[in-house]
């Protein structure tokens, strides 16, 4: 059997939200959600106050502990305008250097479960179920760009010059793969009647490189999923 061991980086010792838990095994890491800390942001940030994740990338989350400093997990273009990034962290005592991911294994659409995903490495996929993949894609089109919503495809960034963020001009935004781990002639007939809709972006001059829902086969990735009742569809 192999080793398993557990990471918790939110969501413990009586913290209400931020819940990011790393699963290492032998035969592949996984994310189990990354959500948003709730109580911690509050400690900094309010409606009209909000951590500069547009323009500075990861520099305000990673500074108020608001995302753990786990190198080579996130997206380069959040860290494209400041190379010394990861240098400033090394000797954080919650410094660890990831290595590719599996996945991440998302239970539900509540942003204390899936808020932080638009920070996360495009290359990595999300395994969930059809309600929470497209209650995701609703939450971010009314506001469609920055990390911090970028739950279902992101707008890439490039050094804008003076140490700032800005977007790259023509480019299509990038979806990131969700597998469906659900089963049932009704999920195939609901993902083929919501593909449009998935791979749509608001706006007539914004265009989306689309990554189409898949099935997945849970079975086969060693990881069993069950419906449960909860606040909130699809959990």
């Amino acid at each position: 059997m192999a080793e398993l061991r557990v990471t918790v980086y939110g969501g413990a010792a009586g913290e209400i939200g931020g819940n990011r838990i790393l699963l290492e095994t032998g035969e592949g890491d996984w994310l189990l959600d990354f959500g948003m800390r709730f109580g911690e942001t509050g400690r900094y940030f309010e409606e009209f106050v909000k951590p500069r994740g547009a323009a500075l990338g990861l520099r305000d989350y990673l500074r108020m502990g608001l995302l753990p400093p786990l190198e080579g997990l996130y997206r380069d273009d959040l860290w494209c305008h400041e190379p010394d990034c990861w240098e400033r962290y090394r000797g954080h005592p919650h410094y660890a250097r990831v290595g590719q991911l599996r996945g991440v294994l998302l239970s539900h659409a509540h942003m204390d479960h899936n808020g932080c995903l638009g920070f996360l490495g495009p290359d990595i996929p999300v395994y969930t179920g059809l309600t929470t993949a497209i209650i995701g894609k609703c939450l971010q089109d009314p506001k469609p760009t920055g990390p911090d919503v970028e739950l279902c495809y992101l707008a890439p960034k490039q050094h804008a010059g003076d140490g700032v963020l800005g977007g790259v001009r023509g480019a299509p935004r990038e979806q990131r793969k969700h597998y469906i781990c659900e089963s049932g002639p009704e999920i195939e007939r609901a993902m083929a009647a919501l593909g449009p809709f998935w791979g749509s972006v608001p706006g007539e001059r914004t265009t989306i490189r689309s990554a189409p829902l898949e099935l997945a086969e849970p079975e086969r990735l060693g990881v069993k999923f069950w419906r449960v009742d909860h606040s909130i569809p699809g959990s």
